[in-house]
Order: C-alpha cells, then sequence, then structure tokens
C-alpha cells in the first residue's frame, strides 16, 4: 500500500476505465448529475465535474473533479415546481369558475332578452315600450 491512497483500493473497475477514457481524450467531460449517500443514510444530490490537468508542455497528466452540492438547488426547483402546479391549478379552477357563472348568468338572460323581444311585439304604452326597448338596448350592445 506504499505510495497509493487509500481511497484508491474502493475505487471500481468501471470508475478506473472511465478515468483512463477521460485521460485519453475518448470520452467528452460532461457535468453529471449524481445522487450521493451520507453515512447518516440520507441522499444529497451532486453535481460531478471533471477537468483535465496538463502539465507545462500540455500533455494531460489527471483529472480534478469537482463534487458541488445541488441540495439547495434541487429544493429552490421543487418549490418552484409546486408553485407552478398550484398556479396552474389556480387558473385551471378560475377558468372552471368563470365558464359556470357564465353559463349560469347567460341562460336567464337569454329568457329575459327572448321575453322583452315578445313583449314589444305587444300593445304596450309608451312609457312601457321605452322601458322594453332600454332592456333590448341593454343586451345586445358590446
Amino acid at each position: 500500500m506504499q505510495g497509493r491512497f487509500a481511497w484508491e483500493f474502493i475505487v471500481d473497475k468501471v470508475s478506473q476505465d472511465a478515468t483512463k477514457a477521460k485521460l485519453a481524450g475518448t470520452t467528452p467531460l460532461q457535468p453529471v448529475e449524481r445522487t450521493f449517500i451520507r453515512k447518516d443514510g440520507t441522499l444529497v444530490p451532486m453535481l460531478v465535474e471533471d477537468r483535465l490537468i496538463y502539465d507545462p508542455e500540455g500533455k494531460v497528466t489527471g483529472v480534478r473533479t469537482t463534487l458541488h452540492d445541488m441540495t439547495n438547488q434541487k429544493q429552490m426547483e421543487e418549490e418552484l415546481r409546486q408553485a407552478r402546479d398550484i398556479a396552474l391549478e389556480s387558473a385551471r379552477l378560475k377558468s372552471e369558475f368563470l365558464a359556470n357563472m357564465s353559463h349560469e348568468i347567460r341562460t336567464p338572460m337569454n329568457g329575459v332578452i327572448g321575453m322583452t323581444g315578445l313583449l314589444l311585439d305587444t300593445n304596450l304604452d309608451p312609457e312601457q315600450r321605452a322601458f322594453a326597448e332600454t332592456i333590448q338596448a341593454s343586451a345586445t350592445r358590446s
């Protein structure tokens, strides 16, 4: 074990092969989200970013891996998702309410408008006719 770090013994073959591919330039270095488990069992979302290390001659000598804890970002994303879902549900309920209210108002108003038309076809005194015409004019304005 002389000259080796303890963590080298827990790195599995897949990880070693992946590192070799990165060093050889056959694997693109892209940030990857991974979930890690703490000793207490809690899950931690992490962003894993690799960068190549070069010597003064420009030869790749290693890979530097940086881990970024994304717990707060994931929590904010979840809160935003929940807020969006609540807003969408609120908009849906508002739309449904307005559609129902529109129907509830339109139905009796159509009856009033129809009856006003019939009323205007009868013999009315001038004051009654003025009232009925006001109802009809109000109903047909945009």
